[in-house]
């Protein structure tokens, strides 16, 4: 028998600022290891992360002790498996099937895309951030959703508030305290905008729910959809600018073959997963790497490390978009893999990604060394400034 490894050296701090080098450390000598900041046995490596996410026999999302029950004052059907979380993804499934996303959000996107884009200024310095990756994600995310009446920076701020309640691992009472004023804010909205779709299909999530779903199952799914809505396409479209302007040779190869911004999407977000983490616990007791693990063992599974896992990547910390292994974890697997892959895909990868690059093709990056990233449950840049 191993002994469980337990990580002391490494604060929170630590983990927000550089998590890359923290899960390169475990891959390669504690793949199973405590980390004493947050208190659960941390997963790093891809066939971990791959069994952990698809084995719902042995692995359960079923932890209510995560700080996301507490942010959206319910649980979710991210924390739940089987039966009840089936019937809430197909609550909401209609409003983001492919299909969907190809006949309806498609055109949304392309407006949306071409509206952001006609307030940036050629020649100017613009933060991508503010200027155009939030505010676009919000646009597009608030009419997917069905939520008239809110703006694209209400949707933006929603969805930074949730997520900073949803990964406030310390327990801290004024970010939670934010979060309560934000539920109140989008359970008023939802609630009007139930009022203003009955018996009308107006194609949105919401309308998809309306009759499928309770009132207070439809106001968490939807506080979850719009903490994880805005921020990964956002979060996915500032590294994929951020990696083409840090990789000219791969940008002049995309310029000349727009068709490949798909991969560039897909490679962006295997290098920096915008959704790092996963909760599981352990429904019996589980040896890995000779370590054994109690049945309730919580654990975090981390996709960002499975993306960079030597097993399945050359160089996994560089960005290459030509590699010859492109799938990746950031969307996650098994039954709980991310719902909104379709929207995201064509929102960043196949509208927004090729528009800007072909208005702004000579954009420049400043001192890319000087450009914050942030986080270890969601992370991105957090400013982007580029001159156009």
């Amino acid at each position: 028998m191993v002994a469980l490894p337990v990580i002391s050296d490494v604060s929170l701090t630590d983990m927000h600022r550089d998590p890359t080098s923290v899960y390169k450390r475990l891959r390669d000598t504690a793949p199973v290891a405590l980390l004493q900041a947050t208190g659960r046995v941390l997963l790093t490596r891809a066939a971990d992360v791959r069994a952990a996410k698809e084995n719902t026999d042995l692995w359960t999302s079923e932890d209510t002790t995560t700080p996301a029950e507490r942010a959206f004052q319910a649980t979710s059907m991210m924390r739940k498996d089987g039966p009840p979380h089936l019937a809430e993804r197909m609550a909401i499934q209609p409003g983001l099937s492919a299909r969907k996303v190809k006949t309806d959000w498609r055109a949304l996107a392309q407006k949306h895309a071409e509206t952001c884009l006609d307030q940036l200024q050629p020649g100017q310095t613009h933060d991508l951030f503010t200027d155009l990756a939030a505010p676009f994600a919000g646009a597009v995310l608030r009419d997917v959703l069905g939520l008239q009446g809110a703006s694209a920076a209400d949707l933006v701020r929603w969805s930074q508030v949730l997520i900073d309640g949803a990964g406030n691992v310390a327990g801290d009472a004024a970010i939670f305290a934010r979060s309560d004023a934000v539920n109140a804010e989008v359970n008023d909205c939802i609630d009007r905008n139930l009022a203003r779709i009955a018996g009308v299909d107006d194609g949105s999530v919401l309308a998809a729910m309306a009759t499928r779903s309770s009132r207070e199952r439809i106001r968490c799914n939807i506080k979850v959809s719009i903490g994880g809505g805005v921020n990964e396409p956002r979060d996915a479209l500032l590294t994929a600018v951020f990696a083409l302007l840090t990789h000219p040779d791969q940008r002049a190869d995309v310029l000349a073959d727009p068709a490949l911004f798909a991969r560039v999407f897909e490679e962006a977000i295997r290098w920096v997963a915008p959704i790092q983490t996963s909760p599981r616990k352990s429904l019996a007791p589980v040896t890995l790497h000779g370590i054994d693990l109690p049945a309730g063992t919580r654990v975090s599974v981390i996709q960002a490390s499975a993306n960079h896992d030597e097993a399945l990547y050359e160089n996994g910390a560089c960005f290459d978009m030509h590699r010859a292994e492109t799938r990746h974890f950031s969307f996650g697997n098994g039954p709980h893999f991310c719902m909104g892959a379709h929207l995201s895909r064509m929102a960043v990868g196949e509208v927004m990604l090729p528009l800007l690059f072909s208005r702004f093709p000579h954009m420049v990056l400043g001192d890319a060394a000087a450009v914050p990233w942030y986080g270890f449950t969601f992370r991105g840049p957090t400013s982007l400034p580029v001159q156009l």
